[in-house]
């Protein structure tokens, strides 16, 4: 087996989108792909892209020193424990899971000593996460979060950065907790939001009614209720202490804007719109959509850290 084996673990579309943003700028490298479906692995293989599949976890990340495990967190704690005594010396594990506290906790008790593990989490860019086809150019205007914690190597560290440059994506280096806290505002929330906006319309007498009148605004505001994020409620438990804080601060919100439209106050409706609505184009303003560079790495405020020393770990390189 070829020294330096990447593999990927979950053919899903951010796994094969992985393996061809990585070929793209490494076509050395060597990529396994990992998946107990076998139908998302013959369609990964389709790509050209994938050297080598397999269903058999432990048999793909045999002779990898780079796996990159793209699965949602209900699934972290079980391949954890089914790859552990299979990964060689020094290999780097790098976990993709919308929930970092818990997936740490679960890689220190379960994989081996003699490997080296980074929480990443990788966030597509708005006009990005609706594509539906996996593509090499998935990542462009992607930011990467990783979450080192105080006993995290430099090899994990760098694997991270070095794996972040070759998609394209921006590092963004943050606490792990405060990863948690902070995701669940802007990931868990906005799901719950839309599956309780989705219920109260569907479990209404008038819901043969509104399904026919119900249009683009209401599958917008109701898509996030579906978004893989979710993990089927897992990452929301799993996260829940985060996820309990920011739906109570929605609930306030909620109530200055029923306030405002009990008291027929449309000039406070109006700023509470704008309001929203300047708040959300100057987001997606900050958010260009376009490959990061090493030239554009500079200093700012503390999570705008500059692009580490792109030193390669070593892997990747098919010899």
């Amino acid at each position: 087996m070829a020294k330096g084996q990447i593999t990927i673990i979950g053919m899903d579309q951010i796994g094969v989108s992985l393996a061809l943003a990585i070929k793209q700028q490494r076509p050395e490298a060597f990529i396994v792909g990992a998946d107990l479906n076998a139908r998302r692995l013959r369609d990964a293989m389709k790509t050209g892209k994938i050297d080598r599949n397999d269903s058999n976890l432990i048999v793909a990340c045999r002779e990898a020193s780079l796996i990159i495990i793209c699965l949602p967190p209900s699934q972290l704690r079980e391949t954890f424990a089914e790859i552990g005594s299979s990964l060689q010396p020094g290999a780097v594990v790098l976990d993709m899971a919308e929930v970092k506290v818990e997936v740490l906790n679960w890689a220190e008790e379960l994989l081996p000593k003699t490997v080296h593990h980074l929480g990443c989490h990788l966030i597509l860019h708005p006009d990005t996460a609706n594509q539906f086809e996996p593509s090499a150019e998935l990542f462009q205007g992607a930011v990467l979060c990783m979450t080192p914690t105080a006993l995290t190597d430099e090899v994990a560290v760098k694997s991270g950065g070095d794996l972040a440059r070759t998609i394209g994506a921006r590092p963004y280096f943050m606490d792990v907790f405060e990863h948690d806290g902070l995701l669940a505002a802007v990931e868990g929330m906005p799901g719950l939001v839309s599956a309780a906006l989705l219920l109260a319309a569907t479990r209404s007498r008038s819901w043969d009614e509104l399904s026919q009148v119900a249009g683009a605004v209401f599958a917008h505001a109701t898509r996030p209720a579906t978004h893989r994020a979710l993990d089927g409620g897992a990452a929301l438990t799993l996260n829940k202490a985060h996820v309990l804080r920011w739906l109570d601060t929605f609930l306030e919100s909620l109530k200055e804007v029923r306030q405002a439209v009990s008291d027929s106050d449309v000039k406070k409706l109006n700023e509470l719109l704008d309001e929203a609505e300047q708040q959300r184009l100057e987001w997606l303003v900050a958010r260009p959509l376009a490959p990061w560079k090493d030239e554009d790495a500079l200093p700012g405020p503390p999570h705008e850290l500059k692009r580490m020393d792109p030193l390669s770990p070593g892997w990747g390189q098919k010899v």
